[in-house]
């Protein structure tokens, strides 16, 4: 089982690493386009794609923690709110990108829920 979650966060890495690179480029994607045409779907796609990658790098990574502070937080939701605030911030630095804390927030906001999911699915079987 542990080599499907491998598996998927990869596949599903790779795919944001292919819209982030289209973004960057200035070149969209039809899946681009077709977000944009929904009312916030730009900030659900940031929502749901950095949730879901942190998702299912928490299992890629059987639920192993880290501790800051008083804290406790899954590797993989960790990984990926840094990489979030860091594609973020970079995009002062590509001319085609454009800042936006409303994505920073839902990218953010996404890490979080479904870090929550991770710990209710964790709490509901025994995946790992």
């Amino acid at each position: 089982m542990h080599k499907l979650y491998v598996s998927l966060a990869t596949g599903f890495g790779l795919f944001l690493i292919c819209i982030v690179y289209s973004a960057n480029t200035g070149t969209d994607m039809a899946i681009m386009q077709w977000v944009r045409s929904f009312d916030h779907g730009d900030k659900v796609a940031h929502f749901l794609l950095f949730g879901v990658l942190s998702f299912l790098l928490n299992f890629a990574f059987k639920a192993r923690s880290i501790k800051l502070g008083c804290w406790s937080i899954y590797s993989g939701t960790a990984l990926v709110a840094i990489l979030a605030l860091f594609e973020e911030f970079s995009q002062h630095f590509i001319a085609t990108r454009m800042f936006d804390y409303f994505d920073l927030l839902a990218d953010l906001t996404g890490i979080f829920v479904f870090a929550l999911f991770t710990r209710y699915w964790l709490g509901k079987s025994r995946v790992l």
